[in-house]
């Protein structure tokens, strides 16, 4: 009996750090595609994916260091999770409910996989991904949660481009479309904030 326990507890252990990135303790790619395939068992659904992008972050990286570029993607996700449904407390409440207070460990992807939290991962490099599974709306309130995150910061060189697009998806082929149509929104408004710094 301990040792099934032993084994459930180090596949649980090893599938989380297949599933969470290492550097900011958000879902990799992997768990956010495992997140998107559980939302996606109760069938079709409407789900807003929201793309982000370092701004200026190889330039963090050319004149701080990668340290610096480190603890910039560090605070990337901490902004990113602060402006979404994954705060601690909401995460150790969505825990609870699913597995009981005094349950082993869990990785975070089966955690975060329902309609009460959002999933919020590390798309690749100084690229991040959110899904929602809510509408445009929400997606937008998000966006302005995001920006007014980093209003806190004085330095202006901490900034995200943000885009997002919503859509009905039933797969995950669908939900790679969305996400293109997402980063394609995203280089938009990149190239609109670089033409008007001021703006």
């Amino acid at each position: 009996m301990e040792s099934n326990i032993f084994d459930q507890r180090l596949f649980d252990l090893v599938f989380s750090m297949a599933t969470t990135d290492g550097l900011t303790g958000l879902l990799s790619r992997s768990g956010l595609l495992i997140y998107v395939e559980r939302l996606l068992l109760q069938g079709e659904c409407e789900i807003s994916v929201i793309f982000a992008d370092g701004q200026d972050f190889k330039l963090i990286n050319d004149t701080f260091g990668y340290e610096m570029g480190d603890l910039a993607l560090s605070i990337y996700a901490k902004v990113l999770m602060a402006s979404t449904r994954n705060r601690r407390e909401e995460v150790e409440r969505a825990r609870n409910i699913a597995l009981g207070s005094e349950a082993p460990f869990m990785p975070l992807v089966y955690v975060l996989a329902d309609s009460r939290l959002d999933g919020v991962g590390r798309w690749g490099g100084e690229e991040f991904v959110i899904v929602l599974p809510a509408g445009e709306h929400t997606a937008s309130m998000v966006i302005e949660r995001i920006q007014m995150g980093f209003d806190a910061f004085a330095s202006s060189i901490l900034r995200l481009n943000l885009g997002s697009a919503t859509g009905k998806v039933k797969n995950i082929a669908d939900f790679y479309a969305l996400t293109r149509k997402a980063s394609a929104a995203m280089k938009v408004a990149k190239a609109e904030a670089k033409a008007n710094p001021e703006a």
